[in-house]
C-alpha cells in the first residue's frame, strides 16, 4: 500500500483484453492519486500493444524483460505475486535468479484443482468409453485429440497441451474462455461469460463437455 513517503510501486498486470481488465477503474483511480509513485504496466495476451514486450502472456521470459526494463530489483523491498500457478512459478524462479530473498516474496495463487499433469504423447493417450475428436487451437497451433465425452475439454486436453490457459477451473474467472467453431458441446456451469458471448459460441473449457463426433475449440478467437 502506498503511504506518505518516498516509496514507489510497480505493477505488471496481465490480462487477455482491455475490455476484460478486472478492477480497471480502481487501478486508474490509484494511478491518478499517486502519479509517478505508482507505475502500472498492462500486458495483454490477446490484444496487440504498442510494444512487443507488453503483448503476450506473463511467462518467465517476458517477466525477465519487464523487470529488467522497469524495476531496480536490488532495491525492491517486497514482491507480491498473484495469478495462475505457471505464472507465479516462473516469477519466483526469476526472483531467485536475481538473488531476491524468499522472505521478500509473497504469493497468492488463483484456485486450481491441481497442477496440470506432465505432457504426454497424444498417440499414447487411451480413452475408454465414448469419445470425440477435439481440435484445440492456441497461439496458432492446432492439436487434434481423442477426448472422453464425460470429462471437461480443458482437463483432458491439458494432458497433451499443458499450455492451455486456466485459473479457477470452477467456471468463475473466464481465463479458459474459447470459441467453439465446429461441433456441439455442453457447458455445465458459467459465471464468467455474458449471454452475448455464449450466443457467439464462446465457452468455458473447464466446464465444457464434447457432444458431437468432432469439435473444434479456438482459444485464439
Amino acid at each position: 500500500m502506498l503511504r506518505d513517503g518516498e516509496s514507489t510501486v510497480t505493477v505488471f498486470y496481465g490480462n487477455r483484453r482491455t475490455n476484460t481488465v478486472m478492477f480497471a477503474d480502481e487501478l486508474a483511480d490509484l494511478k491518478d492519486a499517486y502519479g509517478t509513485r505508482l507505475q502500472l504496466v498492462h500486458v495483454l495476451s490477446r490484444e496487440p500493444r504498442d510494444a512487443e514486450v507488453t503483448t503476450g502472456r506473463l511467462d518467465g521470459d517476458r517477466l525477465r524483460t519487464l523487470v529488467g526494463a522497469f524495476v531496480d530489483a536490488e532495491h525492491v523491498d517486497h514482491w507480491w505475486l498473484c495469478g495462475p500457478h505457471g505464472m507465479v512459478s516462473d516469477a519466483r524462479a526469476l526472483l531467485a535468479e536475481l538473488g531476491v530473498p524468499p522472505e521478500r516474496v509473497h504469493q497468492e495463487l488463483f484456485y486450481v484443482d491441481d497442477v496440470p499433469p506432465q505432457p504426454v504423447r497424444g498417440d499414447d493417450q487411451t480413452v475408454e468409453g465414448p469419445s470425440s475428436q477435439v481440435t484445440v487451437v492456441l497461439d496458432g497451433r492446432s492439436t487434434t485429440l481423442a477426448l472422453p465425452r464425460d470429462e471437461p475439454v480443458l482437463d483432458s486436453a491439458q494432458r497433451v497441451r499443458s499450455d492451455l490457459p486456466f485459473a479457477c477451473k470452477g467456471g468463475v474467472c473466464g481465463t479458459c474462455r474459447a470459441r467453439v467453431t465446429d461441433g456441439e458441446v455442453e457447458m455445465r456451469r458459467n459465471y464468467a461469460l455474458e449471454a452475448e458471448e455464449v450466443e457467439a459460441g464462446y465457452v468455458l473449457t473447464c466446464q465444457t463437455l464434447p457432444l458431437s463426433d468432432a469439435v473444434t475449440v479456438d482459444f485464439d478467437a
